[in-house]
C-alpha cells in the first residue's frame, strides 16, 4: 500500500481531472457520474445496500459478489469489477452531496487501491463520517489509511485544488477567509454556502477543504449558514 500525502492525491487528483477535460480557467463542478463512467470507464448502479442504511456506497476491484435487499429481503448480487454500487436512498434530491460524495469516494478506491489489494469490495458506513475522516490525525490501521485516501480523493475531485483559490475569491469576494474567535462576516459565510451549492458538496466538506488548503483559517466551526455567528450585518 501506498503512503500518499494530501499533496500527491491532489496532484493525482488534478492529472485526472486535466486529462478529461476539467482544467479550464472557468470555475466548473466536476460531474462526477459522468467522469466515473465515460472517462474512467466505471460502472454506476443504484441498490439497497443495508437493511439499516449504514452503508451507502462499495466497489468491486474483481468479480465478486455482495448482499443487497429486495423487498426487505437479502440477495446475494454478482458484481463485476470496476462497478460502483450506490445506496437508493440517495437519489432524493436532498442527498446531492452524499451521493457525489459517495462516488467520489468509490472513484478514489479504484485509482487510489485497485491494482493494490485483493479484497474485493470497500464500503464507508457513512458519508457524515467520511467527511469527517478527512480531518482526523491519527490513522492507525490499513483501512484506516485505504478510508482516509479515498476520502481525500473525493474531495480534490470534487473540490480541485486549481479551482478553490478562484471560488473563494469569486463567491466570498476575499483570498482568504479569516475566522477570529469563530466569527465570519455575513457575506463570507454567504460565499461559503454559494460555493458549497456551485459544486454539489456539504457545507462540512467544503470548509473541511477550505482549511485543508489554506484558504479558511482560524476556528470556523460552522455546519450550516443557519449556525454562523456573523460580525457584521
Amino acid at each position: 500500500m501506498r503512503y500518499l500525502s494530501y499533496r500527491d492525491i491532489d496532484k493525482i487528483a488534478g492529472e485526472v481531472l486535466r486529462h478529461y477535460g476539467y482544467a479550464g480557467e472557468a470555475l466548473e463542478p466536476t460531474d462526477v457520474c459522468r467522469l466515473a463512467v465515460e472517462s474512467l470507464g466505471f460502472g454506476v448502479e443504484y441498490a439497497t445496500l443495508s437493511d439499516d442504511g449504514s452503508v451507502l456506497g462499495l466497489t468491486a476491484f474483481a468479480p465478486t459478489s455482495c448482499m443487497v435487499w429486495r423487498n426487505g429481503k437479502p440477495r446475494l448480487l454478482s458484481i463485476p469489477a470496476g462497478l460502483i454500487l450506490v445506496d437508493e436512498s440517495l437519489c432524493h434530491r436532498d442527498c446531492v452531496g452524499r451521493e457525489r460524495f459517495t462516488i467520489a469516494h468509490e472513484c478514489g478506491h479504484q485509482l487510489l487501491h485497485g491494482t493494490d489489494f485483493a479484497r474485493t469490495f470497500q464500503a464507508p458506513v457513512s458519508i457524515d463520517a467520511a467527511e469527517s475522516f478527512v480531518a482526523r490525525r491519527t490513522l492507525v490501521t490499513t483501512n484506516d489509511w485505504l478510508e482516509w485516501q479515498a476520502n481525500t480523493m473525493s474531495a480534490a475531485l470534487l473540490m480541485p485544488q486549481y479551482q478553490m483559490p478562484k471560488a473563494v475569491k469569486e463567491f466570498a469576494g476575499k483570498d482568504r477567509i479569516v475566522s477570529e474567535h469563530g466569527c465570519i462576516t455575513y457575506s463570507e459565510g454567504k460565499g461559503i454556502n454559494e460555493i458549497a451549492e456551485f459544486y454539489g458538496v456539504s457545507y462540512t466538506a467544503l470548509t473541511i477543504r477550505l482549511k485543508q488548503l489554506g484558504l479558511l483559517t482560524g476556528t470556523c466551526h460552522v455546519q450550516h449558514m443557519l449556525d454562523i455567528q456573523y460580525s457584521e450585518v
